[in-house]
């Protein structure tokens, strides 16, 4: 069974309370954690222990190492074990009990405990055909099967023993040499599947990818005007006055840093597909993807409230989010 970071995970033993008990948390053949019962002189007793604080620290994500880049679209390629689940073994005077136990990135703890977890839930389903979709997922039973179609062509599937790890599948568009209105469809199959419509690659200079609240990663592509800034930060100092030489510097810049800021609109959405807008303004990781020259950086979502930019006839809403890139522009 699946337990996640959102509830007590319990750990239950007896002790008959006359001499202390030592017991360990550990990774595979890794201990991370020693702990100790004293004894209490009483009659025996069932001992419960909470061991979510200790495995918390162990899990995160590591989506920065995902194979994004990847062109061998039809072995769907994984991009890594992120961390976000893990086996975790208890062992209480040699006897073992092993959990597995997975992020909840929720903070409404919406997330259920399953053993199988299908992770995507994107914004919208416009896709442009040069930016990348992903499916995200775990089994803790055994294998699980990650399809992609195109169209109504021959579903191009792969199997994965996920066992205690999230997995994830990333699809280049810009490979499979798509048309307006063709459909792609990805999912975890018997467990769910989203299926985006490709658009017409005019004004859409951007996408983010980002982590959901439920850990998977999804894409949203920023249709429409985009706002591009910079926000320069500059550091001088004086040198010695040359009067006989006009083109030299009295104040010479040594250091110029700058934050590159973008305004991004996420298109027109319904009201259902507006209500997940919470997917990315909480997420602490997310990626800008600037579809013209192909290159993706890490950026911080710089927005501390939203509203909604327009609203058209009360059925479709725009939202602008604002970002800037985590890595400064260094100038020495």
């Amino acid at each position: 069974m699946a337990y996640s970071t959102g509830y007590p995970t319990i750990h239950t033993f007896s002790s008959d309370g006359s001499s202390a008990i030592e017991y360990s948390i550990s990774i595979g053949t890794t201990e991370v954690y020693q702990g100790k019962i004293l004894p209490y002189n009483t009659a025996s007793a069932t001992i419960d222990i909470d061991i979510i604080p200790i495995c918390a620290e162990y899990l995160d994500t590591f989506y920065e190492d995902m194979n994004l880049d990847s062109t061998n679209i039809a072995a769907m390629p994984t991009s890594g074990l992120f961390g976000s689940m893990n086996t975790f073994t208890v062992n209480v005077e040699d006897v073992t009990t092993n959990y597995s136990i997975v992020y909840d990135y929720n903070t409404d703890h919406e997330q259920p405990l399953a053993d199988i977890r299908y992770l995507n839930d994107p914004i919208d389903d416009k896709v442009d055909p040069r930016q990348r979709i992903f499916t995200s997922g775990y089994n803790t039973t055994g294998s699980q099967v990650y399809t992609y179609q195109v169209n109504t062509g021959n579903a191009v599937s792969v199997s994965i023993t996920n066992t205690s790890n999230i997995h994830l599948r990333t699809v280049n568009l810009h490979t499979l040499g798509l048309s307006v209105n063709d459909t792609i469809t990805m999912g975890m199959t018997g467990y769910g599947t989203n299926t985006y419509t490709v658009v017409r690659p005019c004004r859409n200079r951007f996408a983010l990818y980002y982590v959901n609240k439920y850990g998977g990663l999804d894409a949203l592509l920023c249709s429409g005007r985009s706002i591009e800034s910079w926000s320069p930060t500059r550091t001088d100092v004086t040198l010695y006055d040359d009067r006989l030489n006009r083109r030299d510097w009295q104040q010479k810049r040594i250091y110029s840093e700058q934050d590159h800021q973008f305004q991004l609109n996420t298109g027109w959405l319904t009201d259902t597909n507006a209500r997940k807008i919470d997917h990315l303004i909480y997420s602490p990781k997310v990626w800008l993807h600037d579809l013209e020259d192909d290159t993706i950086t890490s950026c911080l979502i710089t927005d501390t409230n939203y509203s909604v930019k327009e609203r058209r006839y009360d059925t479709v809403v725009q939202y602008a989010v604002n970002v800037k890139l985590s890595q400064k522009e260094i100038r020495r």
